[in-house]
């Protein structure tokens, strides 16, 4: 029962079968196999939702949540995405977290095991969310990509001024060990 890959097959399993305990007049399309389409679309009146289970013991990583964006953004009848977390949270996100990609709106999940009825009212906000006709959510979007790219950003700078340190500290050596060399060829 350790086992990422069980553990993920038994997260999909629960939440197949709430998906259709919870939508029983919706189409529910397992999508696992296939790369880049999420692990279920789901498909309801006339919405289209990709979700994103995951079964982890700690906090979904940021790796994860890239993934989920590019199954979002390159696929076209995709209206609304949910990323639920079964039994833990979401890093640097609360439970029902929205933000938008490519004008897409997505709600992060957290603790879903026992609240799988937060999957069917994240489905009623998007009926909300997609039936405004024009709503601008352009400048929340991207803020939401600013926030998700700042701490990347962030570590790169640690990460060179790191390397830069190590250079000029090597550099340091090898021009002093130079210097001792050309000392000592001088006092022959």
């Amino acid at each position: 029962g350790q086992n990422s890959t069980f553990l993920g097959q038994d997260g999909e399993q629960l939440t197949r079968e709430a998906l259709n305990c919870l939508f029983p007049k919706a189409e529910v399309i397992d999508t696992h196999a296939q790369g880049g389409k999420g692990d279920f679309v789901l498909k309801e009146d006339n919405i289209c939702c990709l979700i994103e289970t995951k079964n982890h013991k700690t906090n979904v990583g940021r790796g994860d949540i890239d993934k989920f964006y590019l199954d979002i953004e390159h696929n076209a009848d995709i209206q609304c995405g949910i990323f639920a977390s079964l039994k833990s949270g979401v890093v640097n996100r609360n439970d029902f977290h929205l933000e938008f990609r490519n004008k897409k709106p997505i709600l992060f999940l957290t603790h879903v095991k026992n609240n799988m009825k937060h999957i069917k009212i994240a489905l009623m906000v998007f009926h909300l969310l997609l039936s405004i006709k024009h709503l601008d959510i352009h400048e929340k979007e991207k803020i939401d990509r600013v926030k998700h790219i700042i701490p990347v950003i962030k570590r790169k700078w640690t990460s060179l001024r790191t390397t830069l340190a190590t250079f000029q500290t090597t550099m340091g050596q090898l021009i002093d060990e130079q210097e001792n060399a050309i000392k000592l060829l001088l006092t022959i």
